[in-house]
């Protein structure tokens, strides 16, 4: 019963909390499709906070996906408004949502646009290598030494793209 006693008062303190108020806590689950996540506070590991939020905006550009077990700032604004995560000690990852990109690069588009270039430098290449002058005295090649380079290959997705971090 000492036990639930615990609880009740913990619920009770982090209600009547001040505006602007902060603590530290342990992340216990993530949700990145609902933006929540459920951590355990530092000063009483009895007690689970549940549905704090990823960002402290609604709508948001990007979310920072703190790792399970990692340690977060937890923070509210007043006491009409729920919590949120406002930094944490590792993330799983970064998670750029569709909209106004910016000045982030689109992978695919990247990767189409560099296959183009490889593919072009390798035809000049082949070419290069294969070419042969015809000339009245005979062919050309053989003063032309080998070319050794090899061909291109072209990009790969992983090539470019962090995996930590999702567009």
């Amino acid at each position: 019963m000492a036990k639930y006693e615990s609880i009740k008062k913990a619920f009770a303190q982090l209600g009547q909390e001040q505006a602007g108020s902060l603590f530290l806590a342990k992340v216990v689950e993530v949700s990145l499709s609902e933006g929540l996540c459920d951590v355990q506070p530092l000063e009483n590991e009895d007690l689970r906070l549940f549905d704090v939020r990823l960002s402290p905006f609604e709508e948001s550009d990007y979310v920072a996906v703190p790792a399970l077990e990692s340690w977060v700032i937890v923070a509210r604004l007043s006491q009409s408004q729920g919590y949120f995560v406002l930094k944490a000690s590792k993330l799983e990852q970064l998670v750029f949502f569709e909209g106004e990109k910016g000045k982030l690069v689109e992978i695919e588009l990247l990767k189409s646009r560099l296959n183009a270039i490889e593919q072009a430098f390798n035809a000049l290449l082949n070419h290069y290598k294969t070419h042969n002058h015809t000339h009245p005295q005979g062919n050309t090649i053989a003063l032309v030494p080998p070319n050794t380079q090899a061909t291109l290959g072209l990009t790969q997705e992983g090539d470019l793209s962090n995996s930590k971090i999702k567009q």
